[in-house]
């Protein structure tokens, strides 16, 4: 949370409580019901208590400023009764309202936080550290339910410690308005501790954060790990964290529980003092004196709550902070939303197109929604291709391939220039018209626990059976799903080893297919694979046929046979666009690349 703007209490409960207004105002009279319920039963029984030990058979109940009420001993037991009633209905209708509210704020919070990230630019999607969105949803999102419970359990117990505070000053004034001083002083005295937890829970809360990044190290370097043989030392530097991260957890905890702790005894001592004091004075009657010691008993039990659920607000703050601070960054760079047509793709234009990553995420945001540019990838490239074209993209690393092929997925948007489609700008129209016409098969495959037909199909219930069936065909895939135990319905997994590498690449080439797109991007669809299996890929590019324009990108050259043009990119300039022939005549890189992968 270094350099983080920190959030005030009454700022964090106005974000949990927004839109829960009406649910807030009903809890708060069903509260304010309860505690007047509840000061009602306790002064009926205090002097119950006071008429029995006496002997007395009819009561006459003192109610302090509001006069007094009479009746026989059985009568106000079955008054305290049906008055206790309102007491369980309030809590029961309360506790309801609570819960509602803690899981709406909690659903609110996760829905929010998953499409700021859903819906964030591709730059701001790959900075986003593995395990962090998962730690966001679940820890810090719940930390927002947990918050709502704190603040609704701390307006309950407000509410009825206000309402019994009154009861108890109409019952007898004078010893009511000391005793509520002195617990209004306990209240000033008790801050310290509430703010001492925030200020440990966020020092926890950076903790925690470097700790997920350590073991997020580990788990990604586990082989290496392993082979290198510094488990031990890996071990050892884990444990020393999780001591340092359990060290400062019990300082948390231990505030916790001394603050309500000290708070009760102390409030426990006022009660004392008091009666002391009425005791010495003579001035009160006893059964008086007996309401207004169990009002305040009763309102030192919501006085612990009211406690125990601010410290709870404080420690859930930090979390809460966190979680509003990268969600207002992913949102500062939501994608824009058009609803334009893009058409067919018969003519494709890079013109003039340059572009450069953003380094610090926290640049300025520009009148476009982009950034202050750095680290230029790609200058002032110029080319375009025509439908039924195939296109090899080669280069050496850091030329800028990977970057051109995100701006034809739109996964960026140009620094400067333009890419056009017919003469249209493709910014004008919308993604999703535009991913429906572009499919893409990239250089790792991932696939998710699932059957072979649901990882084809990729999340889109819209595609059927015979789609599958038929774009695993044209992958060259059908035969070999065929042979698996249960074909189509063959269970794999992101790890699982039931497909080849080559399977897996042809399985990502169908995933792509089952759209019919009208351009293809292959990012070194056979780098991995075997003669046989780069054989079956080469086929099914071959086969796509005159209607799909297919661009590509290969560091191994066997893999752009079937290309009618390369292009070559140095620098994150285009240095060749021609045929095979004339690149290698023209072209220093792709003479020497074409000459080694004969050697």
């Amino acid at each position: 949370m270094t350099g983080a703007k920190q959030i005030g209490v009454v700022a964090v409960l106005r974000r949990l409580f927004r839109g829960q207004r009406r649910r807030l105002v009903a809890l708060v009279a069903l509260s304010c019901l309860g505690g007047l319920a509840q000061a009602g039963v306790l002064v009926i029984l205090a002097n119950v208590g006071v008429g029995i030990a006496a002997g007395e058979d009819s009561l006459r109940s003192s109610l302090g400023l509001l006069g007094s009420m009479t009746g026989s001993v059985p009568r106000m037991l079955v008054l305290a009764a049906l008055v206790l009633v309102v007491v369980v209905v309030a809590d029961v209708v309360g506790g309801v309202i609570s819960a509602r509210m803690s899981v709406d704020v909690l659903t609110r919070e996760r829905s929010a936080t998953y499409d700021a990230y859903a819906w964030t630019s591709a730059g701001m999607q790959a900075r986003e550290r593995d395990g962090h969105l998962q730690e966001l949803l679940s820890k810090n999102a719940g930390w927002s339910g947990t918050a709502m419970n704190s603040a609704t359990a701390a307006i309950v117990a407000g509410c009825n410690i206000m309402v019994l505070t009154v009861s108890a000053v109409v019952v007898e004034p004078i010893v009511a308005v000391a005793m509520a001083a002195a617990g209004g002083l306990l209240v000033i005295f008790a801050r310290p501790l509430g703010s001492a937890v925030r200020r440990e829970t966020r020092v926890a809360s950076k903790m925690n954060i470097d700790f997920a990044n350590l073991i997020s190290r580990n788990v990604s370097l586990s082989h290496d790990i392993r082979y290198f043989d510094v488990g031990e030392v890996t071990t050892r530097e884990v444990n020393e964290e999780i001591g340092r991260l359990s060290a400062q957890w019990f300082r948390i905890r231990l505030l916790s529980r001394l603050g309500p702790a000290l708070f009760r005894s102390s409030a426990l001592l006022l009660v004392i003092v008091a009666i002391a004091g009425v005791h010495y004075s003579g001035q009160t009657a006893l059964a008086t004196l007996g309401a207004v010691v169990l009002i305040f008993l009763r309102a030192l039990s919501y006085a612990g709550a009211l406690q125990r659920g601010t410290q709870e607000i404080h420690g859930a703050m930090p979390w809460l902070e966190q979680l509003w601070q990268r969600r207002s960054q992913l949102e500062s760079r939501r994608i824009a939303q058009v609803e334009g047509q893009v058409g067919r793709l018969d003519h494709i234009r890079f013109a003039n197109v340059s572009f450069s990553y953003v380094v610090d995420e926290t640049a300025t945001v520009d009148a476009r929604g982009g950034c202050e540019p750095s680290a230029v990838v790609l200058a002032g490239v110029e080319f375009e291709f025509l439908r039924g074209e195939t296109i090899g993209l080669v280069g050496p690393s850091g030329a800028g391939k990977s970057t051109l092929v995100k701006l034809l997925l739109r996964l960026h948007a140009p620094t400067a220039g333009r890419i056009l489609v017919d003469g249209r700008d493709v910014e004008s129209s919308s993604l999703s018209d535009w991913y429906s016409r572009v499919g893409y098969v990239p250089q790792h495959i991932h696939t998710f626990s699932g059957s072979v037909a649901d990882n084809i199909a990729f999340f889109r219930p819209w595609v059927t059976e015979e789609q599958i069936e038929e774009a695993a065909r044209r992958a060259h895939l059908h035969d070999e799903v065929l042979a698996l135990p249960h074909g189509y319905s063959t269970n794999v997994g992101e790890r699982d080893g039931r497909l080849s590498g080559g399977q897996r690449q042809r399985l990502a080439l169908a995933r792509a297919l089952v759209s019919k797109p009208e351009l293809l991007i292959l990012d070194e669809p056979t780098s991995a694979l075997d003669l046989r299996s780069e054989e079956s890929v080469q086929n099914a590019i071959h086969d796509l046929g005159e209607d799909t324009t297919s661009l590509i990108v290969a560091h191994r050259l066997s893999t752009l046979s079937s290309c009618q043009r390369i292009m070559v990119l140095e620098g994150g300039e285009l240095t060749a666009f021609d045929t095979p022939e004339r690149v290698c005549g023209a072209n220093e890189f792709f003479r020497e690349a074409t000459r080694l992968a004969r050697a």
